[in-house]
């Protein structure tokens, strides 16, 4: 399932500096109730309290904190563009088109800048990579359970 945008030459060093998928993100309203902690970087976060993550069909860091609105503890969230192959990879198939997926990744704690350490990896001979990502905090943490005031 490809929803995000395609980027030419086919290649992750391409993908990571596309003024397109740089300007989605940084063009990205955030989300009532939150704070953008960091805005198209290159990498993914990584933390200790990973709550799991979900495609979307468009990049929209509100449709993401709504998710992890219904998740306990969901304190932040991290949006970004994935690049990754086409078709499965494998022995018979070690290289593939690549295809552009949105992801929207759950966390329990707060996200800064420090924590974009992910930069993708290699997979037989094709490149996973990262563009877009944005951090956001949730600034009540109490709330994100959806209780209202």
């Amino acid at each position: 399932m490809s929803h995000g945008l395609n980027v030419f030459p086919d290649d992750a060093r391409h993908f990571r500096n596309s003024a397109d998928l740089r300007n989605i993100s940084l063009q990205a309203p955030t989300p009532t109730n939150w704070d953008r902690t960091f805005a198209a970087k290159t990498g993914s976060s990584q933390g200790t309290t990973f709550l799991g993550w979900t495609e979307l069909e468009r990049y929209e860091p509100s449709n993401c904190a709504a998710q992890c609105s219904r998740i306990g503890g969901c304190q932040a969230i991290n949006i970004y563009f994935e690049r990754t192959p086409k078709f499965f990879l494998g022995q018979e198939c070690q290289h593939a088109p690549s295809m552009s997926v949105i992801k929207c990744v759950f966390w329990g704690e707060k996200l800064y800048a420090e924590n974009v350490t992910n930069y993708g990896h290699t997979e037989w001979e094709f490149d996973i990579a990262m563009a877009g990502s944005n951090g956001y905090n949730i600034e009540h943490p109490d709330k994100v359970s959806g209780a209202s005031a």
